[in-house]
């Protein structure tokens, strides 16, 4: 891989920055001298992840730090769901240079997986840490609660509980991402994670990386057990990024799953009031 920028552009560059307990800061690596001549077209949109500024060769320790912080991450959820997301979470982050390598996506798409996988788990470590505002805090019928929550750099994410499968989603306990260090970002930078159970009666981890092309191309599509591509009821594909394994079967009946919900939001989310109620 190369050691220039990965839009070749010229400016200052910018330390990783990857959430630990502690805040742990890698160190930067040092100022680009040259312009490389295989920049991007200058049309292309406002990179607000900040990925044009890293080399290449970054991406592999990138990657390390977060399989390291993917046990931290996975401990914000249900006990019962630790070793699923722990799983999913390196899996995830390892599809990224393997898609890279096999020519699926850019260097600069990579950049931007690797960023919005570092950006979550930053966010995840702030919200068990306490360390957010709330900024809305939502019910949204029985059992339906939305919260957004925004730390103290700017960024700002989406936590999302559903106890009971209805017309509008699954059961689950989603975060999504809504904005970084106070841009709000557009739909292709928006990472999600959840923990559902899924209308075919399986509970899974998804792990999806904004756009839903760039998942699909980091991760492939979903197969069944004959190699052929799974289709929805509706004909559509999807990605392969529902991790079923390492989930108790338990979790399966919809109360067991009902009332881990329950639990992570009379734990996790029990200091964040609910300030306007929407029916």
């Amino acid at each position: 891989m190369s050691g220039r920028p990965i839009d070749g552009a010229p400016g200052p560059r910018q330390p990783i920055l990857v959430p630990t307990e502690t805040d742990t800061l890698l160190p930067p690596t040092p100022p680009e001298t040259a312009v490389a001549p295989d920049r991007f077209e200058e049309t292309q949109p406002v990179d607000l992840l900040g990925s044009r500024h890293r080399n290449a060769t970054d991406l592999p320790q990138l990657k390390e730090r977060l399989l390291a912080q993917s046990e931290a991450t996975a401990s914000l959820f249900p006990e019962a769901s630790h070793e699923g997301f722990r799983k999913a979470l390196e899996t995830s982050t390892e599809r990224v240079l393997t898609a890279l390598d096999a020519g699926r996506i850019t260097p600069l798409e990579a950049a931007d997986a690797l960023e919005m996988m570092r950006e979550m788990m930053e966010a995840t470590a702030d919200l068990k840490a306490g360390r957010v505002e709330v900024i809305t805090s939502k019910q949204h019928g029985e059992g339906v609660r939305h919260w957004e929550l925004e730390s103290s750099d700017g960024d700002r994410f989406a936590v999302t509980t559903r106890t009971f499968r209805e017309t509008e989603g699954d059961p689950r306990i989603g975060l999504r991402m809504l904005a970084d260090d106070g841009e709000r970002l557009p739909g292709r930078h928006r990472m999600s994670m959840r923990l559902d159970l899924e209308r075919w009666g399986q509970a899974s981890v998804d792990v999806q990386f904004g756009s839903a092309g760039l998942d699909r191309r980091i991760h492939g599509l979903m197969k069944n057990e004959d190699g052929s591509d799974f289709l929805t009821a509706s004909g559509k594909k999807l990605a392969d990024h529902h991790f079923k394994k390492n989930l108790p079967d338990r979790m399966e009946d919809p109360e067991v799953f009902a009332g881990l919900v329950r639990d992570f939001v009379a734990g996790r989310m029990s200091g964040f009031d609910v300030r306007q109620v929407e029916r």
